[in-house]
């Protein structure tokens, strides 16, 4: 082992040892947290993990500010835009909340301007770490379309709009990042489902919030949004434009009309053919039956 790794490991040896009792305070109080979670029958889940959510999507907008040329101050726009534009759009256009909770909670604002520094100077290093950036991405939209699905139930809206409010949570930033960048939207374009597995998420969500506490059904969502965005890159399913889809569905009724076309378009002495070969078969059958004996008692006595 090389000596900086082994200085590394014995340090962090050392901090283990010196923190060891908050450690092993801080891990039964998160069970304790998870095991009352689990249980609650309202979802209950940690704040941070939205701020974390709210950190991840801020630097991909500082990202796509510095690609295109933009100052600090385009750059922070264009990072609160992705961050927090698909809650401004649930609770001020869907639900018309009266304030949202993005503004009375200082917390959101911390992430948004933590991620807007660290996309600033550390975006190249961020960028390293591609895979990394897929699985919180993933995770977020999972997370956002729990969110926006649940807040919708819970001011009574139905379900299918609450889904629909659950993936205006989960997509509505990057849309809204896209048409202030002057790109053409991401969510409009053909490419790798991601729209679609934030709408199944939330169907998911509806369909186990009341069968299992609320917290594991998003747990579980969360599980399959990342799960499917990694099947969709791993395997490249992708959506299709209207025009291809079409050209699609043209070409499989063209082949179904062929197909019946085949099967009906018989010779015309297909069934004169058939009427041959029961008089050759058939009825010589019979006729051999009646010469060896097999006829009827009248043709009996005539041969007695």
């Amino acid at each position: 082992m090389r000596p900086e790794r082994l200085i590394f490991v014995l340090a962090a040896l050392v901090v283990v040892a010196a923190f060891s009792q908050k450690i092993t305070g801080f891990s039964l109080d998160f069970l304790e947290y998870v095991r009352a979670a689990l249980s609650s029958e309202t979802l209950s889940l940690p704040l941070w993990i939205d701020y974390a959510a709210v950190f991840v999507f801020g630097i991909t907008g500082t990202l796509t500010a510095r690609a295109k040329g933009y100052d600090f101050v385009g750059a922070f726009v264009l990072a609160g835009i992705t961050a927090l534009g698909g809650a401004l759009l649930r609770d001020g256009l869907c639900l018309q909340c009266e304030i949202s909770p993005i503004f009375s909670d200082g917390g959101y604002m911390a992430s948004l301007v933590a991620a807007w520094l660290f996309g600033l100077f550390f975006g190249e290093f961020f960028m390293r770490f591609d895979h990394f950036i897929v699985l919180c991405d993933a995770a977020g939209l999972g997370l956002y379309a729990v969110f926006g699905t649940n807040k919708a139930l819970a001011n009574d809206l139905s379900i299918p709009v609450a889904i629909g409010v659950g993936m205006i949570n989960a997509v509505g930033g990057g849309l809204l990042r896209d048409i202030i960048a002057r790109d053409e939207p991401m969510v409009f374009k053909p490419g790798q489902f991601y729209t679609v597995i934030a709408v199944f998420g939330g169907g998911i969500y509806v369909m186990l919030r009341d069968v299992i506490p609320p917290t594991a059904a998003a747990a579980i969502v969360v599980v399959f949004t990342v799960v499917g965005r990694i099947a969709a890159i791993r395997f490249d399913l992708h959506s299709q434009s209207v025009a291809e889809t079409q050209a699609r569905v043209r070409r499989i009724l063209t082949s179904l009309r062929e197909l019946r076309r085949r099967r009906h378009n018989l010779p015309k002495n297909f069934f004169d053919d058939i009427d041959d070969y029961d008089n050759k078969f058939g009825d010589g059958d019979n006729s051999a039956k009646r010469d060896s004996g097999g006829g009827n008692a009248v043709d009996q006595s005539k041969k007695n």
